[in-house]
């Protein structure tokens, strides 16, 4: 069978909500690597790079955060479908300067700016908040 990138993506990233949800369900917490390749390659989740350098990978929403968020939801009572929803919208990776991740991480390292809503946010307001634009 051939799968579309989309369908590959969609497909990553259900898997990627039932891994989340059996270390949830066994309650033995979750390696932040999950979000990463060979989980999730580079080729679903870069979403543009700093108008001024891209030698450095980062998540647009702290995987630590991301997780916590995704483990919440599922505490809730949210269903599979819906964090992988969440995924899909979050799990994003710009390229910046290195300059520019020494500055976002002093800042906001794993956390999001206040008033940020998860699932109704913007995912970019946090590199935004630090004055970081992406092309």
């Amino acid at each position: 069978m051939k799968f579309t990138h989309n369908q590959i993506k969609e497909r990553r990233f259900r898997r990627l909500a039932e891994i989340i949800y059996d270390h949830w369900e066994e309650g033995s917490g979750m390696d932040t690597r999950f979000f990463d390749h060979p989980f999730i390659n580079d080729v679903f989740v870069v979403a543009g790079q700093s108008t001024v350098g891209a030698d450095y990978r980062e998540h647009v929403v702290p995987r630590v955060y991301l997780r916590d968020k995704c483990l919440e939801m599922f505490s809730n009572r949210a269903t599979i479908e819906d964090v992988t929803k969440n995924l899909l919208e979050n799990l994003l990776i710009v390229k910046i300067t290195k300059e520019e991740a020494e500055k976002l991480n002093s800042e906001l390292r794993v956390s999001m700016p206040d008033g940020w809503v998860f699932g109704k946010s913007a995912p970019l307001e946090r590199l935004y908040k630090v004055g970081i634009k992406i092309a």
